[in-house]
């Protein structure tokens, strides 16, 4: 019985374990490597962050009044059609940065953008989910206002991520860190 319960506070435990990454990952150097080419063939910074549902892509872009750090903030629930995808970065001239749903598709690998992912930290998300709760009591927003499902959302994106116990795309836990990361990398 003693046993079991050890094993019941085991399982709990890491359910709250969160994820963590090192910016001095190959991952992250390849990244910095492509905005340092992109700063010297003069293209402006064109970043495309895939996040999930729930993670605060909305609250990001209204709070920064759709600027941050020199570049303009994208909502990919913005646009509509066939150029509904990171490919539509590809008409600005000027640092753009697109938040989108952590969709990998055949643009997912243009060469004049550059990719991260965006997964708050469990913590930060309960909070978010908690904060919507309070504001919204709103059955039509139940999926987005669900902790269930956002959290499963959230594992979805991090299998993007990390498969194998590799890291594959460079993550960040806010959309601060990931879109001030790719920033300074690139020189704005």
């Amino acid at each position: 019985m003693l046993s079991l319960l050890g094993l019941l506070v085991v399982q709990a435990a890491a359910a709250e374990a969160d994820y963590t990454y090192n910016v001095s990952s190959p991952v992250y150097t390849k990244l910095t490597d492509q905005l340092h080419r992109l700063k010297r063939q003069r293209k402006p910074l064109r970043l495309k962050i895939n996040s999930h549902t729930g993670a605060g892509k909305t609250y990001f872009i209204r709070h920064h009044d759709s600027k941050y750090l020199g570049c303009e903030l994208l909502d990919f629930d913005d646009f509509e059609g066939a150029n509904r995808s990171s490919a539509l970065l590809l008409a600005y001239d000027a640092c753009a940065v697109l938040l989108g749903s952590a969709h990998l598709d055949k643009h997912s690998s243009l060469e004049d953008v550059a990719y991260v992912f965006v997964v708050p930290s469990l913590k930060d998300i309960r909070h978010n989910v908690a904060k919507r709760n309070e504001a919204l009591h709103d059955k039509h927003h139940e999926r987005w206002s669900n902790e269930t499902y956002i959290v499963k959302k959230r594992e979805e994106t991090l299998g993007k991520v990390f498969r194998g116990g590799r890291q594959r795309f460079p993550v960040f836990s806010s959309f601060e860190e990931g879109v001030r990361f790719c920033a300074e990398a690139y020189g704005v």
